[in-house]
C-alpha cells in the first residue's frame, strides 16, 4: 500500500494484522524517493501476537509518502493509517485603509470627548 501526503508530515502509524507467521514493514520516503526510516514487526495470527502497530516519528516534517506491506511478499492486513499534517495558518489580512481611517476617527473622537470632560 502506498500513501502519498498532500503536505509533508513527521508522524505516520499503521496497524498490521497477521494471518499466520508473517512480517510487516512500514517505510517512509522523502519527496525525492530517499528512504528516511523503516519499521517492521512480525507476528503469528494463530498466537498472542496477532497484530502490531508500526510507527515512524521524525524530528522534521520530511515524510512525503509511505509504503506498507508484507515482507518478502507475505500477505498481511493493514488498518488504521494515522498521520499528522501540520500546515501554516493563512496570513491575517491587512485592514482596508478606510477601516484604519474610521478607527483613527473614532479614537480622535474619544480623545476629544475625554478632553472636554476635564
Amino acid at each position: 500500500m502506498k500513501a502519498v501526503f498532500a503536505a509533508k508530515t513527521d508522524y505516520v502509524e499503521i496497524d498490521v494484522i497477521f494471518d499466520d507467521d508473517d512480517a510487516g514493514v512500514l517505510r517512509a520516503y522523502a519527496a525525492n524517493g530517499q528512504l528516511l526510516q523503516e519499521e517492521s514487526a512480525g507476528g503469528d495470527g494463530r498466537g498472542p501476537n496477532k497484530y502490531a502497530k508500526l510507527t515512524i516519528s521524525r524530528a522534521s516534517q520530511d515524510i512525503a509518502y509511505v509504503l506498507a506491506g508484507g515482507v518478502s511478499g507475505e500477505g498481511i492486513f493493514l488498518d488504521n493509517l494515522r498521520f499528522q499534517n501540520y500546515y501554516e495558518a493563512p496570513p491575517v489580512p491587512a485592514p482596508e485603509p478606510s477601516t484604519l481611517a474610521l478607527a483613527a476617527l473614532g479614537l480622535t473622537a474619544l480623545g476629544l470627548a475625554r478632553r472636554r470632560k476635564k
